[in-house]
């Protein structure tokens, strides 16, 4: 495993491949396994902090640098998934006066969302009309869209949840289709990169504890504690060369991992 993936392994962890380049045909499906999870960072002894670090939400990226002779497929691309884990039911009741006996029934269906209404008088002449509201639930919200560099990336973020955990789609399921656009079959096979990227304000640490508290001022302690996990975050992502800009801003981009797609 790259050093690279295995850097917050507890808290994301992704796999990426596809069918060997050299087989007949020219498009190769490119499958992306990614987990979420709580990490428990900070356990070794070195360490002078430790706390859990969660995902608000974060971005996964297909990277193809632009050397490489290979495209993507734009129709193949999985532009938008929800996994439906259950549904919400919504429903208005409202009771009129009215005279007779009349009953009357309307529905209509629209994607995931559906609404029913009746109409009806009782023999104590009253009107009562029921409207259902019934909505199905993901836990992950996942939009497509392209980086500024082109790159197409899948936006996760939970539904259900502040913070991300458990995986966002079916694996097994190709996120889309590479080109094979080499001239000659013989040269070397195209490389694909995918990367799990999150911005600093989308990182959620909790449950600080210091170590040795004589390092840590005691004025301002939760603020030290925070700048202590901070610190130790930007430490292990600049000793794997995964930190793009400065942690200093809230918008800061951060790579979590990185691998190459390998061959199935």
């Amino acid at each position: 495993m790259d050093n690279r993936q295995r850097i917050f392994a507890d808290l994301v962890s992704i796999d990426a491949w596809h069918p060997s380049f050299e087989q007949d045909g020219s498009t190769i499906p490119l499958h992306i396994d990614a987990s979420f999870s709580t990490a428990r960072v900070g356990g070794e002894t070195a360490s002078p902090v430790r706390f859990r670090l969660s995902l608000k939400c974060a971005e996964i990226v297909v990277v193809i640098p632009p050397t490489e002779p290979v495209t993507i497929d734009r129709a193949s691309v999985v532009r938008e998934e929800a996994s439906v884990i259950g549904t919400k039911e919504l429903k208005i009741t409202d009771s009129t006066a009215g005279h007779g006996n009349f009953n009357a029934g309307l529905s209509t269906r629209s994607g995931s969302t559906f609404a029913e209404a009746g109409v009806g008088i009782d023999r104590g002449h009253s009107v009562e009309t029921e409207l259902k509201l019934q909505e199905q639930i993901s836990h992950f919200h996942v939009q497509c869209s392209k980086t500024l560099e082109g790159h197409y990336r899948w936006f996760v973020r939970s539904s259900t949840a502040k913070y991300l955990t458990g995986r966002p789609w079916d694996s097994t399921v190709p996120r889309l289709t590479l080109i094979d656009q080499r001239k000659n079959r013989s040269d070397i096979a195209p490389s694909v990169r995918v990367e799990i990227r999150c911005r600093k304000e989308d990182l959620l640490i909790s449950d600080i504890e210091t170590k040795n508290r004589k390092f840590i001022s005691s004025e301002n302690l939760a603020h030290n504690k925070k700048l202590a996990a901070e610190a130790y975050i930007r430490t292990k992502l600049q000793e794997f060369g995964l930190l793009v800009n400065a942690l200093d801003d809230p918008f800061s981009e951060i790579i979590l991992a990185s691998i190459s797609a390998a061959d199935n």
